[in-house]
């Protein structure tokens, strides 16, 4: 717990420090939305909210009784006993042909499907089981992907060959 509170107030120091400094960076005289000191920013401030985040979490576990904080230790102790093992060596390397897979993939498919299915298959290997869940978070998440890259950031994606070029070309 300590050294979670040492992290944290390293974190915030960190981040503030650099967020004061970003804040003198000039802008493009274009004015636009979204400058050279935009993400450096937005990166910083939620550098900062997280780590006052993981301050304030620390400083409530940390109230907790000694004997409660050995009975968690324990508790986790076990559970890392029980899942360590070969299952987790099979979904490292079914995971690692699954990112090969969308990597060559991503040309012919293109960014939308390809990405959608990697998620997913991701989701599933990690031990998401509600079909629901399978399908909405892949879609959705693509969705956000798709808004942030195209609009705006104003980088093009892979948009596939065919028929997906033209599911791609919906997305857009």
């Amino acid at each position: 717990m300590k050294y979670n509170i040492i992290v944290s107030i390293g974190t915030i120091a960190f981040s503030a420090f650099f967020l004061i400094v970003s804040f003198g960076i000039e802008g493009r005289a274009d004015n636009q939305v979204i400058g050279p000191t935009f993400w450096p920013i937005m990166i910083l401030t939620m550098m900062v909210l997280l780590g006052v985040l993981l301050l304030v979490q620390s400083i409530r576990k940390n109230k907790n009784s000694e004997a409660q904080v050995k009975k968690d230790e324990n508790v986790v102790d076990e559970i890392l006993e029980e899942t360590t093992g070969q299952t987790n060596i099979k979904n490292f390397w079914l995971l690692t042909a699954g990112l090969v897979f969308y990597i060559f993939s991503l040309t012919i498919v293109g960014f939308v499907l390809a990405t959608a299915f990697i998620i997913c298959y991701s989701a599933w290997l990690l031990g998401m089981e509600k079909i629901r869940y399978l399908i909405l978070m892949p879609v959705a998440s693509t969705l956000v992907l798709v808004f942030v890259f195209q609009t705006t950031l104003n980088i093009p994606l892979p948009s596939g060959v065919g028929v997906f070029r033209q599911i791609s070309i919906l997305f857009s």
